[in-house]
């Protein structure tokens, strides 16, 4: 061994942080408690804030090549404007030099979504599961839109799961190392993974923030399929399997439609962040008239709320306030064309008209409606004298039993609809 390898490894070993190591700044110190991440850029340390008492991770840079290192703190300070629990990115926390070494403070967060597949035995995730996941990605890319950021490098890895126990699915977004304004895009500009990499970088050619949205549609593929989207050629055929349950079979359809609208291979055409977060899929409209007849659905909306539960120190920091969420039987103000069991379920263009899903598919409607019309104006004038009653005991029995009777009239009039093929009334 020559003379100054061995100086080399001797220089390294003395910056090299370890279990138990105490790294001390102006402002704060860490103790390191473990190492749960490792890459070409360093490791990342599970540390306690010794100050505040709070867990934190700690991304200790130990790559020769200060570039990276600072192209990454430099779009850590540009995302800095955002609000972390709002937007769904990483609160990054502060930046300091240890032992010539650059160390990057973040909020500790649970695991990756690579991790929770391989802890679910690569068993996939349902479409319930995933629609939250896609929300707040969106969300997120929309806010990084809006700064002018392109994050270039999504993929499993870089989703974390925030608490998966206690917010089941709540995500955040990570690693900024490869993250670029868009008037810093070049032609030829390496970027993303292999497997979730866009056409126009593949080409060469320049590009835009839509490179994200081509990798968000092969993330959440990823997570439906538990396979890579273009790893068989014969995968993306088996997005839409026949079922038994035909609200299913709708929601289905809703997430095959936004997956075709983010894997678009022209970048203009992609759709952008606001738009997805318009979509049937995501805003359930498609899922709305069978709010109180289905599991499904019930299940769809409770994953959607817990997703966006907010419970957190780093709430009381930023005085958030909660955002406007669309309620059960609500139109939304901009729909996109191309609603679940619609015949063009490809297209992404938004229509002006607001049109519903019960429009998009009237074969698969029924005229028993005008029945049940009838009974809600019998059940409203019973609520109407049960109110003057003044027992509240009597009140929400009464409230119990129509709940149900609601649920068995609506759950048979589908069954009918969808045996006899009847089509409903407008």
């Amino acid at each position: 061994m020559s003379q100054s390898s061995a100086s080399s490894r001797r220089l390294s070993a003395d910056k090299d942080c370890v279990v138990n190591d105490i790294i001390i700044n102006s402002t704060s110190s860490y103790l390191v408690q473990d190492f749960i991440g490792k890459g070409c850029f360093g490791k990342v340390a599970k540390s306690v804030n010794l100050f505040t008492g709070k867990d934190v991770a700690l991304k200790i840079i130990t790559s020769e090549d200060s570039r990276a290192s600072k192209r990454e703190l430099k779009m850590l300070e540009a995302i800095r404007c955002l609000d972390p629990i709002k937007t769904n990115v990483v609160h990054f926390l502060e930046t300091f030099e240890h032992r010539g070494l650059t160390c990057l403070a973040f909020e500790k967060l649970d695991r990756n979504l690579f991790q929770l597949l391989m802890d679910r035995h690569e068993n996939p995730l349902s479409l319930n599961e995933i629609r939250p996941i896609a929300h707040q990605l969106l969300t997120a890319f929309d806010a990084l839109k809006g700064i002018g950021v392109i994050h270039a490098d999504l993929k499993l890895d870089n989703i974390m799961l925030v608490n998966h126990q206690n917010q089941p699915f709540r995500v955040k977004l990570i690693d900024f190392g490869l993250s670029l304004h868009t008037s810093e895009v070049r032609p030829g500009l390496k970027a993303q993974g292999i497997g979730y990499r866009a056409p126009e970088v593949i080409l060469g050619l320049p590009f835009t923030e839509a490179i994200d949205m081509w990798s968000l549609g092969c993330v959440l593929a990823v997570l439906y399929l538990s396979c890579h989207l273009f790893g068989v050629l014969c995968e993306y055929q088996q997005i839409v399997p026949e079922i038994k349950e035909c609200i299913e079979l709708e929601d289905k359809r809703a997430f095959l439609s936004l997956l075709k609208c983010l894997l678009q291979t022209d970048h203009e055409q992609r759709i952008s962040p606001d738009k997805a977060l318009k979509h049937p899929f995501i805003l359930m409209v498609h899922l709305q008239e069978e709010l109180d007849t289905s599991m499904y659905v019930d299940d769809s909306y409770d994953k959607m709320d817990l997703s966006q539960s907010n419970d957190s120190d780093e709430e009381l920091i930023f005085n958030t306030e909660p955002e406007e969420e669309l309620k059960a039987g609500e139109t939304p103000a901009c729909l996109p064309a191309d609603v679940a069991g619609s015949a063009s379920p490809g297209s992404c263009e938004d229509t002006s008209d607001g049109a519903t899903a019960k429009d998009a598919s009237p074969e698969d409607r029924s005229a028993v409606s005008c029945c049940a019309a009838q009974e809600d104006s019998e059940e409203d004038k019973e609520e109407l004298r049960s109110a003057t009653d003044g027992s509240a005991v009597k009140e929400e029995t009464a409230e119990v039993k129509r709940s149900s009777l609601r649920r068995i009239r609506k759950f048979f009039s589908r069954a009918i609809r969808t045996v006899f093929r009847i089509k409903k009334k407008s």
